[in-house]
């Protein structure tokens, strides 16, 4: 059993695996952003529509957004606790208004991605 001063005395070096595991981590996604079959992929997915429900979760991130500018409009200027205080209370107390509003948005945020999902037909075409 590991002691807390053995593990408190090993804390620098644990430092220096975690900064070279990210430096790692950075290197890779580099690499993995640049792979072809990767790109192919999202390029094919932006000529597809999203499915019900991921344009669901667009609806509702709109509608919490709607609600979080209305009630709360200095959000954007807040620190990060103050912002989850203000998440949790939407939660508790907006959430049916919320969801009625989410509910009404999916048909807009059905229109607009049909758009998009024809505006990049239109620009694979033309290119």
């Amino acid at each position: 059993m590991i002691t807390f001063k053995e593990l408190y005395s090993n804390l620098d070096e644990l430092k220096v695996v975690s900064a070279s595991e990210r430096k790692r981590r950075s290197r890779a996604a580099k690499i993995r952003n640049k792979n072809p079959a990767r790109l192919a992929k999202i390029a094919r997915g932006k000529l597809k529509m999203k499915d019900p429900a991921a344009i669901r979760v667009l609806a509702m991130k709109k509608a919490k957004d709607f609600f979080r500018d209305k009630f709360f409009p200095q959000y954007k200027t807040l620190p990060y606790a103050a912002k989850v205080k203000i998440d949790t209370v939407l939660a508790q107390k907006y959430s049916s208004q919320v969801n009625a509003k989410a509910k009404k948005l999916i048909p807009i945020v059905t229109k607009s991605e049909k758009e998009k999902v024809i505006k990049n037909k239109q620009a694979k075409k033309d290119a």
